[in-house]
């Protein structure tokens, strides 16, 4: 590897090629793009064609300088193999640090609390969760125990089943149960620790904030598959 001028200049290479004056030998390197020892060609393979003469590309040296420009040649692979193992060493160094970096902000994330009746569980539920579950460390799912007038679902545990078997491949994502309604909840204490408030429930956000719990808005998604009303209305007849 040279850095700066070589000493070697295009013009100078055009005219030694035209006249044949040999540079010494290896004075020039040759790098290709693929491993040597890839290419798998057997010599039968090769068309033989006009015999040309190469001998005037041939330098005339002896063994001695032969055996000089192998060893100078020798410390030049040595010089570059030492820049080869430092940039490796460089390199897994920024590997580790990036690494760490990562474990940090992982950390650094919070622990978010995603309430409501979940009655029934659907699609919007599920799109909506997929959506936050980045931004957090871990998203905490509260099932309120209130149930709705038209309900189709008989108990908070098999929401709670039901969820848990949609996100058991998820390690960052908890379901808890949480007794009556929450907006009429005096205290927050039976409630797990979490860092932020997520819903999409004025009501509940309203709540939230006279507990100075940190809340954050999250827009509910429409549809006749993405609302609990519409399929407890068909589900109910």
């Amino acid at each position: 590897m040279i850095d700066g001028d070589s000493g070697i200049s295009k013009s100078e290479c055009r005219q030694r090629a035209l006249s044949g004056d040999l540079f010494s030998p290896r004075t020039t390197r040759y790098f290709f793009p693929f491993r040597k020892s890839d290419i798998s060609l057997d010599l039968s393979q090769l068309e033989k064609g006009t015999p040309v003469d190469v001998s005037h590309l041939i330098a005339g040296v002896d063994v001695s300088e032969e055996i000089f420009h192998n060893k100078k040649y020798i410390e030049e692979i040595n010089e570059e193999i030492d820049i080869v193992i430092r940039y490796l060493a460089e390199v897994s160094e920024t590997k580790e640090y990036l690494n760490d970096q990562i474990l940090k902000m992982g950390e650094s994330k919070e622990v978010a609390f995603f309430p409501g009746k979940f009655h029934p569980p659907h699609f919007g539920h599920i799109i909506t969760i997929l959506h936050i579950l980045p931004k957090y460390k871990k998203l905490i799912l509260g099932v309120s125990g209130h149930v709705p007038k038209d309900s189709v679902i008989a108990t908070q545990e098999e929401i709670i089943g039901g969820l848990e078997e949609v996100f058991q491949n998820f390690e960052n994502v908890e379901v808890c149960t949480i007794k009556g309604t929450l907006t009429d909840s005096k205290s927050v204490s039976y409630l797990p620790e979490f860092d932020i408030l997520l819903s999409g429930n004025p009501e509940v956000l309203s709540w939230a904030k006279k507990m100075n719990i940190n809340v954050e808005y999250v827009p509910r998604s429409e549809g006749v598959l993405f609302s609990g009303h519409k399929i407890r209305s068909i589900l109910g007849g």
